[in-house]
């Protein structure tokens, strides 16, 4: 388990909030960029990539990002989409952008250089019927914002039992009045396809988020420890 404290790059929202609104009716995906880092590396890469949306928003770049990064040395660097073709536009207005500006693409990609050890990419699907507030996750204007994150490996063959299962616990949460967010999310390409992704927004802290966890069970009651005796044989 990992516990993921997201900063959302402001620059970056305000930027292309016309381009989300337009597309607010599709499912959200989002392209992520897994990167492994120091902790020395981190402090270089939160520093690169508040320079390089700086260098965004100067030439008005139209997509967002955020940058989430855990208690293990892992650091999010996400992109949110909704269809593949985004991709060949984002890409298109990247390369326009960086070579209309070749000595600040420079400055960037030699920090960038100097910031991870190592870098996966993947690309993640929300599931708006398996989460809880909506398929797009909430973002702050500035500052930071604790986010539990999981991932469970199912077992072949039972990937229908456990989106089930799913449905059932986001079920619970809405029957017992939890109004955090809660977002499913499922790998449509990556290094593992038999992955679900889950981030949890209860709680401003660790101890803030373990202390409710366990409220929030206790409230399921006989039906939470079925439902957990249901999911553990097919994970």
């Amino acid at each position: 388990m990992k516990k993921i404290y997201t900063v959302i790059l402001a620059l970056i929202i305000m930027v292309c909030a016309s381009h989300m609104n337009a597309q607010e009716n599709a499912k959200i995906k989002y392209m992520v960029w897994e990167v492994q880092l120091t902790p020395l590396q981190l402090e270089n890469a939160q520093k690169v990539i508040a320079a390089e949306n700086v260098f965004y928003k100067e030439n008005n770049h139209p997509y967002m990002n955020a940058t989430q990064y855990t208690n293990d040395r892992y650091l999010w660097y996400s992109v949110p989409f909704t269809e593949f073709g985004d991709l060949d536009e984002m890409q298109k207005a990247m390369i326009k952008m960086y070579e209309e500006n070749p000595e600040r693409t420079k400055e960037i990609q030699k920090l960038f250089d100097i910031s991870y050890t190592k870098v996966g990419r993947m690309i993640l699907e929300s599931q708006p019927e398996l989460s809880v507030a909506g398929e797009q996750m909430t973002n702050t204007p500035t500052g930071s914002k604790f986010r539990f994150f999981e991932k469970f490996y199912i077992k072949q063959g039972m990937w229908d039992k456990f989106q089930e299962l799913t449905k059932k616990y986001v079920d619970l949460r809405r029957k017992h009045r939890i109004t955090s967010a809660f977002y499913t999310f499922y790998p449509v390409f990556g290094a593992d396809m038999n992955t679900v992704y889950f981030i949890d927004e209860t709680g401003n802290s660790p101890s803030e988020h373990c202390k409710l966890n366990e409220e929030q069970w206790a409230k399921f009651g006989e039906e939470g420890k079925k439902l957990w005796q249901e999911v553990l044989p097919i994970v």
